[in-house]
């Protein structure tokens, strides 16, 4: 779903001035969430969204 702005540079800069972190989430920063989500640690985990977007969501007042 990102493609189209990895292939620009002025589209990558432009997402990291407004994203929270300043950067891209790195594939195993997202993995992690899934990961735990998926394991018995995460057992008593529900009824919650779990949101893996950089503080997007929280920064946007949602």
């Amino acid at each position: 779903m990102t493609s189209a702005y990895l292939r620009s540079e002025q589209m990558r800069a432009s997402i990291r001035a407004i994203a929270p972190m300043e950067r891209w989430a790195q594939p195993e920063e997202i993995a992690r969430p899934v990961v735990f989500l998926s394991c018995s640690d995460s057992d008593h985990v529900n009824g919650t969204t779990l949101f893996v977007d950089d503080g997007w969501t929280a920064g946007k007042g949602y």
